[in-house]
């Protein structure tokens, strides 16, 4: 029991010191932590025609949001089908475009998740033992 406590305060420590940028306009909106990730990730416009899909990558995850980079812009309020590989298995998500930036390489959208279509029992575990790990100041050490 200790040690899971342990593990699971190291983790969040770990990455909330990367998982706490702002959005571009400075004002942090995140209420999970986010852990990187280097993930490919499938978008589908609402709206668009299914056959048009458009690949990616995803930076940092939590079950709530996503930030995610692909060569394509797009409007913030707009609303994509996202569908996640972790594991080898998918996990589809709906989500909206909240904030965006355009550095050199390509577009980076913040994504709040609206709903899990999908979540692969895999990818739950993975993202909740992030959410569920203490924070630094609770965890005995």
């Amino acid at each position: 029991m200790c040690g899971d406590l342990v593990f699971r305060a190291v983790l969040r420590y770990l990455f909330a010191m990367d998982s706490k940028t702002a959005v571009p306009d400075g004002r942090e909106r995140r209420r999970h932590y986010r852990i990187d990730v280097d993930w490919p990730v499938e978008l589908v416009q609402a709206g668009r025609p299914l056959g048009r899909v458009i690949t990616g990558r995803v930076l940092d995850i939590s079950k709530e949001g996503m930030r995610i980079t692909f060569w394509h812009d797009d409007r913030v309020g707009a609303r994509f089908r996202l569908k996640l590989v972790y594991k080898g298995f998918e996990s589809i998500c709906d989500g909206d475009v909240v904030w965006k930036s355009t550095p050199a390489k390509g577009m980076i959208f913040g994504i709040h998740v609206v709903s899990w279509v999908t979540l692969h029992p895999e990818l739950n575990f993975f993202l909740t033992s992030i959410e569920n790990a203490p924070a630094p100041e609770e965890a005995e050490f």
